[in-house]
């Protein structure tokens, strides 16, 4: 399976989307790591997935602070060898954490020369920052994708493809 033993990142676990992403992710076999800034949610949603056999970690991360959310991501990479896919589920109320997050793992995966970053989001989407972002990392192999809204550029490489270096 493309997902296979890939490594899943969702921020944020609030909104009824990142549930049904998570799932689906976890259905797929990939190893999900679930940060919120409410430990309950987190363990919640990682119950969820485990529970239908999936493998998630929950972990309580302030997803309104740069630097706890740049730890977190590195981290996570250094854990599992690097962040094939980031899913920014944080609620529609605070935009500014939204790109916060989205820009932090795009320049982390921009550095590792692959990634997919979903947007789980009908507002952030729409802002010029995003699509800005998606066409500088674009060709480091990342792509930045809206769950909701406009197309953004794509990578010159298939995503399909992802593998680690």
């Amino acid at each position: 399976m493309f997902l296979e033993d890939r490594t899943v990142v969702v921020y944020g676990t609030a909104i009824p989307y990142s549930a049904t992403v998570t799932r689906a992710l976890a259905g797929h076999r990939a190893l999900v790591y679930l940060a919120d800034i409410s430990m309950q949610r987190a363990e919640v949603a990682a119950r969820r997935i485990n529970d239908v056999g999936g493998v998630a970690e929950p972990a309580t991360v302030d997803l309104f602070y740069r630097q706890a959310v740049e730890a977190y991501t590195r981290e996570v990479a250094e854990w599992s060898g690097g962040i094939d896919v980031a899913v920014i589920a944080i609620a529609d109320e605070n935009p500014a954490a939204q790109l916060m997050a989205t820009e932090t793992v795009c320049a982390h995966m921009a550095g590792q020369g692959y990634g997919i970053v979903l947007t789980l989001s009908a507002r952030g989407i729409a802002d010029p920052e995003y699509l800005r972002l998606a066409e500088r990392v674009a060709p480091s192999g990342v792509a930045l994708l809206p769950a909701f809204g406009i197309p953004a550029p794509m990578p010159a490489a298939d995503p399909a493809t992802l593998r680690r270096a």
